[in-house]
């Protein structure tokens, strides 16, 4: 669905210059936090927005 995003260059420069990290995230780094959240280590945490996009947001 989103593979003519992947492949224009346009697009992609875009991406990573608006992303800190400037780079794509890896399914093991969205599945951390999403075991942290399933944890009893996050037992506390509810009704809280957790924005995991590399720094996106705060460009």
């Amino acid at each position: 669905m989103t593979q003519h995003w992947a492949d224009s260059k346009d697009f992609t420069d875009m991406f990573f210059q608006h992303n800190i990290s400037g780079r794509c995230a890896q399914p093991e780094e969205m599945a951390g936090t999403v075991k942290h959240l399933l944890s009893d280590d996050a037992s506390f945490v509810n009704g809280a927005i957790w924005t995991i996009d590399g720094g996106q947001t705060t460009h």
